[in-house]
């Protein structure tokens, strides 16, 4: 039962961040001005042109909006009901109480977040700070799911791997974190190029202190822009972010393939290996493409299969390691035939002499019985020699 609703949860918090990426992307992030309902009610209807105001009321954009806050009730009502399963588990699992418990909180952060990204009228900062919980609450949801069930343990010690899955696990938050900031800063097109930036691979008109510039508390944004020499660097920044993330997944996806001592995550490697190729093209296809709303959410979504799929590795890297089968046997049978002592053994069986009329039979074939027709010329040439 809690496997299952740990499943269900994780599917609801994945589906809940991609429909946040929709409601973004599409600018419908204000389609209702106040928090947590729509113009003070819990249902959509269509304001009075007082409460409208000058902004105008969009139902598309309302529903976009609202939507996204119903799945996030919903999963933070999912998330209620495991803490309750957890605490009422006989016996009591520490490590899930604890994940459930962080879960719990990253829940609420979620809820402030999304408050003050309504109030601040989607502050960059703000947005990409929500992005980031999102993520985090994913991950947890997911080490959860993982530990409700039994995995594939090392067969011996990968120290390395599992310092380059944690190294893996950083870099994708930080390349998560460049993506959400070049996505609510509206800085995807600022280098209209691929894979050069206007034309050069080094442009003199980025300008990277402006890049961090809308870094401020949020009392104190007034809706100010980066400028366009900060954009430029934002999204170099998140390039650069990409190539780094692209080797060091790589790195830990062929070391997972060629260690005989995770035969199991080859798999996992390999599906690692194909969604960071997807990834770039995605990415690449964004630039050329001029964003087209469907891939941009599909862009989302890699990127939380990637998250998904690097917490697994390092979640089974850090199980402690068990011997294989196979080498357990060769370690104690020979331990074993040792340490049996001589007088317990049977005497050895010595098979009887062979008399010569057994050798005899043994070398001599056995005769096939006579048929009719044999038995016939047999009983004719005895009447013929006895004439």
């Amino acid at each position: 039962m809690f496997r299952k609703l740990s499943l269900l949860t994780l599917l609801l918090a994945l589906t809940v961040i991609l429909a946040g990426a929709y409601v973004r992307l599409s600018d419908a992030g204000l389609g209702c001005p106040d928090w947590p309902g729509c113009y003070g009610k819990l249902i959509i209807e269509p304001p009075s042109p007082a409460e409208a105001g000058t902004t105008g009321f969009d139902l598309a954009k309302a529903w976009k909006e609202m939507g996204h806050r119903y799945l996030a009730g919903a999963l933070g009502g999912l998330v209620l009901v495991l803490a309750g399963l957890s605490f009422l588990t006989r016996p009591p699992h520490r490590c899930q109480r604890t994940q459930v418990l962080l879960l719990l909180g990253l829940v609420a952060l979620q809820a402030a977040l999304g408050m003050l990204t309504v109030k601040y009228h989607v502050m960059p900062m703000l947005v990409t700070a929500h992005l980031l919980a999102g993520f985090l609450t994913l991950g947890v949801l997911y080490r959860l799911y993982l530990s409700t069930g039994i995995q594939p343990a090392p067969s011996g010690t990968v120290t390395r791997l599992l310092w380059l899955s944690r190294l893996a696990l950083l870099m994708l938050l930080v390349q998560t974190a460049l993506g959400g900031w070049v996505s609510s800063n509206m800085a995807a097109l600022s280098c209209p190029d691929f894979p050069t930036c206007l034309g050069h691979w080094q442009t003199e008109e980025a300008d990277y202190t402006a890049a961090l510039s809308g870094l401020v508390p949020p009392a104190d944004f007034r809706g100010s822009l980066i400028s366009p020499a900060g954009l430029i660097a934002i999204q170099i920044m998140h390039r650069i972010g990409a190539v780094i993330t692209f080797l060091i997944l790589t790195a830990l996806a062929m070391g997972v393939m060629s260690n005989a001592k995770v035969p199991r995550l080859s798999k996992t490697g390999l599906g690692l290996s194909f969604l960071l190729l997807v990834q770039i093209g995605l990415g690449a296809a964004l630039i050329l493409l001029r964003l087209p709303l469907v891939l941009a959410v599909a862009h989302h979504a890699v990127a939380a299969l990637l998250w998904l799929t690097v917490i697994r590795l390092q979640y089974v890297l850090s199980l402690p390691p068990c011997p294989a089968p196979a080498e357990a046997r060769t370690a104690v049978e020979p331990v074993a035939l040792e340490q049996i002592p001589a007088t317990h053994l049977p005497p050895p069986s010595v098979p009887p002499a062979a008399t010569p009329a057994a050798v005899a039979a043994e070398l001599i074939p056995p005769t096939a019985p006579e048929g009719l027709f044999d038995r016939l010329k047999s009983g004719l040439g005895k009447t013929r020699g006895g004439l």
